[in-house]
């Protein structure tokens, strides 16, 4: 399919809203693998995503800018931003109004990114969807465009925080491959791999488990260093598990194209997937002050401590983290009655603190519905 995006920019400021939305619909229509070409204006002089074919031909006179069309209007679909809703782009919708008469089976989609406006009323242009921010305006962008409600549309702003937070090319790839965006919860732990145990990724995995029983989509993923051995190889063969929800850096580093990760990952690993992650466990028997303990703090995870360790119970109050008991060879823990029911009720905590805690909601919200690949898939695609 051969998509237009229409808008007279000169650059593209990331520090412009619209400019980031245009930007972001790019990547959509070439991650969905359709031909995109940037229709914009004949002084454009910024960078497109690679990939994106920019055609600055705009101008501010309507046979002049037809012209430089060259009869090269075989779009399938086209995508126009405030183009309909500013006055200041007269030009440029007589110039969208003549191209829907030369090419009748182009779809179109117009964008207003204001608030719609019953007072300036306009002529439905054929073969048109209107698009609306939110639901609410939807009636008065009907009556805007003379059209009826059912030819509005709502799609939202995309932020995605693999561009958002300017994600290593690895991490996008986790991302990616493991639909890590698609979570109800979404763990990170950090350790060495000779340190399995001590730092408690195995309990940490039983809650995941209990989580995924309970019809959850929840997932852990492991940032496990010095996985060159061997030995360390074979551990991590019997704990990752990725279709349980268990995934470990160093048994999916070289798939990626990073075999030196299974030494050690940048820190930018952990900082980017903290950021997409919403409960941090760490059900640790050996740390002094544990910093990636303060890095899920900083990035408002809720936070999980060993209680049968006293150095971790220093830096939390009862009503600042959450601390759950782990059985280990340092300390004898009685469970009752049994370990899996008891982590079988903490992960049921730990889902009902998620579902009512407001900010971690809301933040689990933007990440799994704000993003463009949702977006794509669920308000463009299924129009199209």
């Amino acid at each position: 399919m051969r998509i237009g995006i229409f808008h007279p920019f000169g650059d593209l400021p990331d520090n412009y809203s619209l400019s980031s939305i245009v930007v972001e619909q790019m990547r959509m229509v070439l991650e969905a693998g359709h031909q995109c070409d940037f229709i914009t204006a004949k002084r454009f002089k910024a960078q497109a995503p690679e990939g994106v074919n920019v055609r600055a031909i705009l101008e501010n006179n309507v046979e002049k800018t037809l012209e430089n069309f060259n009869n090269d209007y075989a779009y399938d679909v086209i995508f126009t931003h405030d183009v309909m809703y500013l006055t200041v782009y007269q030009e440029y919708e007589q110039v969208v109004r003549k191209l829907a008469e030369l090419n009748p089976k182009i779809k179109w989609f117009h964008w207003s990114h204001s608030a719609p406006n019953i007072n300036d009323k306009h002529q439905p242009v054929p073969n048109s969807w209107y698009v609306g921010l939110n639901r609410t305006d939807l009636p008065l962008l009907a009556r805007q465009y003379g059209v009826p409600e059912a030819r509005c549309v709502v799609i939202y702003n995309p932020v995605t925080p693999m561009d958002f937070f300017d994600f290593h090319p690895f991490t996008r790839w986790l991302v990616d491959k493991f639909n890590l965006l698609d979570l109800d919860v979404l763990m990170v732990l950090p350790f060495d791999t000779g340190r399995l145990e001590a730092k408690g990724a195995h309990k940490v995995a039983k809650l995941i488990k209990f989580m995924r029983d309970s019809g959850k989509k929840a997932a852990l993923v492991c940032v496990n260093a010095a996985a060159n051995t061997v030995d360390r190889r074979e551990l991590v063969k019997r704990h990752h598990n990725p279709s349980e929800g268990i995934i470990y850096m160093s048994a999916v580093c070289e798939e990626a194209g990073y075999p030196k990760f299974e030494v050690f990952a940048p820190r930018q690993v952990v900082r980017d997937l903290l950021q997409i992650s919403n409960v941090f466990a760490l059900l640790s028997m050996s740390e002094g002050c544990s910093l990636i303990m303060l890095e899920a703090a900083l990035t408002k995870n809720l936070v999980v401590l060993n209680e049968d360790f006293p150095p971790l119970r220093e830096f939390g109050e009862i009503d600042h983290v959450y601390y759950m008991k782990t059985c280990s060879n340092r300390v004898n823990t009685n469970y009752n009655p049994n370990e899996d029911s008891y982590y079988r009720d903490w992960a049921k905590t730990l889902l009902e603190e998620v579902e009512k805690n407001r900010i971690i909601k809301f933040n689990r919200k933007v990440v799994n519905t704000f993003n463009r690949k949702y977006i794509w898939s669920n308000q463009i695609e299924p129009l199209l």
